[in-house]
């Protein structure tokens, strides 16, 4: 358990920010929320590993995947700071 003295100085704007949110989900831990996938792989299957051709294919696949998602993450955030005041 993560405990603070009071000589402890926790600065959010510093990298002690994961250290204060451990603190609060330990202090919160009903709040605490599962994490999940917020991406998960389209071509990828474990059971074509034993066929190299078809897992090399479905790798190359998943890659353009990949490419499309970051793409669209890029143009997202150009326009973010485009679009700021």
């Amino acid at each position: 358990m993560v405990s603070l003295a009071p000589h402890s100085r926790l600065n959010p704007d510093r990298r002690d920010f994961p250290q204060l949110a451990v603190i609060v989900l330990l202090q919160f831990p009903e709040r605490a929320v599962a994490a999940k996938a917020i991406i998960e792989p389209k071509f990828l299957d474990n059971e074509l590993i034993s066929f190299p051709a078809m897992a090399l294919e479905r790798a190359r696949l998943e890659l353009g995947h990949m490419a499309e998602l970051t793409e669209s993450m890029l143009s997202k955030v150009e326009a973010a700071f485009v679009n700021r005041i």
